[in-house]
């Protein structure tokens, strides 16, 4: 093997290994805003339900709504930067690396390997039943932590959605339905946006 033919598998590994790097960097910093604003909603409902005037909820309402809407924001961004890593590294592995096959498996492949890990031989025939059952109905439906967390977001939105317009009501009727009909004005927008940015 000549020195040229040395350094580009070299250099195929070190760009290897900054593709992973970088995956890796984007799962950690998902996980690191995730768990800023789960610990800043947090505070807020525990500052909403510690607070009895309807002025001071609805304010707490509405930094949580806004808070918890910026979450779910950041955490479907970082969503698609993990996505394009590791749709970056498939495509490495299949176009440079054909003995390297960690991110360019198929779906059987990835089946296969979650049923050797989770070890479906185990001790005793209890023990196997509990291992398939959590195999076929949960693992095998590939549940994403990522996701997992973007629903949870989705929820806090939903939530302090549900507390602002509960808030709202409690200053005054009006207050209500101002709130309710700028809600919904808002959620028309995003719709219209969105449709208009797939176009």
């Amino acid at each position: 093997m000549s020195d040229d033919e040395k350094n580009k598998e070299l250099n195929q590994k070190d760009l290897y290994s900054i593709l992973i790097d970088t995956r890796n960097f984007e799962i950690k910093l998902f996980w690191e805003r995730a768990n800023y604003f789960l610990v800043l909603n947090t505070a807020l409902a525990v500052g909403f339900f510690n607070i009895k005037e309807a002025c001071q909820q609805f304010f707490f309402a509405i930094v949580g709504l806004i808070s918890a809407y910026l979450w779910w924001r950041v955490c479907l961004g970082g969503r698609f930067w993990q996505a394009k890593w590791e749709g970056t590294i498939k495509k490495y592995e299949k176009s440079n690396l054909d003995s390297v096959r960690f991110f360019s498996t198929s779906e059987d492949e990835n089946k296969s390997d979650a049923k050797i890990g989770l070890d479906l031989k185990g001790n005793g025939e209890e023990k196997r039943k509990i291992k398939k059952w959590v195999y076929e109905y949960v693992v095998n439906k590939k549940p994403s932590v990522s996701y997992s967390m973007i629903k949870l977001s989705a929820v806090f939105v939903l939530g302090w959605g549900g507390l602002s317009l509960y808030s709202a009501s409690e200053v005054s009727i009006v207050f209500f339905w101002f709130v309710a009909i700028l809600y919904v004005l808002l959620i028309v927008y995003g719709f219209i946006k969105s449709k208009l940015e797939v176009t």
